[in-house]
């Protein structure tokens, strides 16, 4: 289960921090446009979130969704 630990701004859009499974740092910013999310992008990365609480051991893994308007 994933635990917040803060709201922002990521790289510019607004945002989440989260402990995920086995103290996996995470952050979630979301592209919003006319009032709905058109796009969330996910960072787990631990040398791009080192700077948010130190050192990971986790993997690195970037995930980029698009969600398509119809």
């Amino acid at each position: 289960m994933s635990r917040i630990l803060r709201y922002g701004f990521i790289n510019g859009l607004p945002g989440f921090v989260t402990i995920e499974q086995d103290d996996l740092l995470q952050t979630t910013a979301l592209q919003i446009e006319e009032s709905k999310i058109v796009a969330l992008y996910v960072t787990r990365n631990p040398d791009k979130l080192r700077h948010l609480e130190g050192q990971s051991k986790i993997r690195c893994h970037v995930w980029h969704l698009r969600i398509i308007r119809r």
